[in-house]
């Protein structure tokens, strides 16, 4: 399964908030906004859990928001 985010949950997402299942998904699922994987989630009843690990978000929040990664070591 394959659910494409709106830019609101998408924001969401990548803070590592779960979702509300309002995309009728079932099982493990993988997470897209426009042409870009953002990861994957398990749709449990109500709601999607995120599995995008903590490294991560924070990282891919800085690039999809335009901003140089912090690190730059």
């Amino acid at each position: 399964n394959i659910i494409e985010l709106s830019s609101a949950d998408m924001k969401d997402w990548m803070n590592g908030k779960e979702l509300i299942n309002t995309y009728g998904a079932e099982g493990f699922i993988i997470i897209k906004y426009k042409e870009d994987v953002l990861g994957c989630g398990k749709a449990a009843g109500e709601r999607i859990l995120n599995f995008v690990p903590k490294e991560r978000r924070v990282e891919v929040n800085n690039i999809l928001d335009g901003n140089k990664a912090v690190d730059e070591d």
